[in-house]
């Protein structure tokens, strides 16, 4: 395992380690929101309907749910640099295969690639946050990953776009493609594990993978913060990363890059809403207060995104930027997961609570695809079905239920720990 000797590079290094980490959520992000932001040009080129670009967006999540714990156990097992250097390469290549193929079993194919190799872009960045820093710190370094993964979405939606309509659907993600390659070799170089100060190293663990299964799963708190995780970001699935582009084009009459534009308001929230609350978190010294402000915030604004009246264009900019700060709370969930487990299973508590966050997208978005494929209108746009803004509206309202589960939980079923670690070391014999 490589080590480093922070004395020689102060603190500039654990920045650069983390910054470089963070990069594959960049990835993650643009990967899981450009077939918004190209939509009709999917459509047109897989011969697919809205319930074909459902199941084209939740063949992604198909591959990054159920990856997570594994995810987490890999990394307890090898460490950080090895995984990430592996997953991030399989996850370019699979873009470069998505970007020339035209069949669309084989684009599913290759949507189920990368989100198994992406699902360990958020964990690798924030495990890697909790070897270098303190743990007080760790959700406002949660909400510094999810400003790359801002940045991520937002390149995913008006640029991509535009790359679309001046290179081509196929050169665009081409080269896409390459910045992944460009990332796996960053990851090789210049990523190290944790720092000369941790005299072990993952191998030398002998905890077994389902002695780390059943302490994750058997405490009731890491299950209440796997419900607060689905509450606040099962919006973000449903409207941000897959539907958004076309309610907004059919409410506002917008082209596809104007409302692109708009929904990158949501992933500016995303930026500024993460290191906000988690810093709230840090000064307070208090987890639920973020948590709370967040699926209230989250709650009133989609209620007046769908069900109020039509919004001004600095209306709607400014719900959009107050959707994506409302969950971007979802970082504080990785401090909630980080104070009640041993850091011998980190990896796995965090891999555990990232899957919360994609539960939706497994579940949630290709039904609201079948829902909007069994009651559509009959109406078409460039060759395409085209979705009323009513018909959106009947099925959008699982956003505002999802942060009021978020608010329920959090209210009533976790419990503050006050940034404070509540266990310390793992006693394996007590767990075999």
């Amino acid at each position: 395992m490589a080590q480093v000797h922070r004395g020689a590079r102060g603190l500039f290094y654990p920045f650069l380690v983390f910054s470089v980490a963070s990069l594959f959520y960049f990835y993650d992000f643009f990967l899981a929101v450009f077939p918004s932001a190209m939509a009709p040009d999917l459509m047109r080129a897989f011969k697919i309907d809205a319930q074909g670009l459902g199941f084209l967006q939740a063949f992604f999540f198909y591959g990054y749910m159920p990856m997570q714990i594994p995810a987490g156990l890999l990394f307890d097992r090898f460490g950080v640099r090895r995984v990430l250097v592996t997953a991030s390469a399989i996850c370019a290549f699979s873009l470069l295969v998505f970007a020339f193929t035209t069949d669309y079993r084989l684009a599913y194919c290759m949507r189920l690639l990368m989100g198994l190799t992406t699902a360990f872009s958020y964990v690798g960045a924030v495990l890697i946050a909790t070897l270098w820093f303190q743990q007080r710190y760790i959700p406002m370094m949660a909400g510094f990953v999810q400003v790359m993964g801002g940045i991520g979405a937002i390149m995913g939606e008006a640029p991509i776009s535009m790359m679309v309509n001046h290179f081509g659907q196929r050169h665009a993600l081409l080269l896409v493609g390459m910045v992944g390659v460009l990332i796996s070799i960053l990851f090789w170089l210049l990523i190290h594990d944790h720092p000369d100060s941790h005299h072990h190293t993952y191998a030398e663990r002998k905890f077994t993978e389902i002695q780390k299964l059943k302490i994750i799963f058997s405490r009731p708190q890491n299950w209440w913060n796997y419900l607060f995780g689905f509450g606040i970001w099962a919006p973000m699935s449903i409207f941000s990363i897959t539907w958004g582009v076309l309610f907004l084009r059919s409410a506002y009459a917008f082209s596809n890059e104007t409302a692109a534009l708009f929904m990158s308001l949501i992933w500016i929230g995303i930026m500024v809403g993460g290191p906000f609350l988690g810093w709230l978190s840090a000064f307070s010294l208090k987890r639920k207060l973020p948590m709370i402000i967040g699926s209230v915030t989250g709650l009133v604004v989609s209620l007046i995104l769908f069900y109020g009246p039509r919004l001004s264009l600095t209306g709607l900019g400014v719900c959009l930027f107050l959707y994506g700060l409302a969950s971007a709370s979802q970082a504080v969930g990785f401090g909630i997961a980080d104070d009640n487990n041993e850091p011998e299973v980190m990896g796995t508590a965090f891999g555990f609570e990232n899957m919360s966050y994609v539960t939706a997208g497994l579940t949630l978005v290709p039904f609201i695809g079948y829902w909007l494929k069994t009651h559509w209108l009959g109406q078409m746009a460039e060759g395409v079905p085209f979705y009323t803004a009513g018909e959106f509206r009947n099925i959008l309202f699982l956003s505002p239920c999802c942060f009021m589960l978020a608010f329920l939980v959090t209210v009533f079923f976790i419990k503050e720990t006050n940034c404070k670690r509540k266990v310390l070391s793992l006693n394996v014999n007590a767990k075999k």
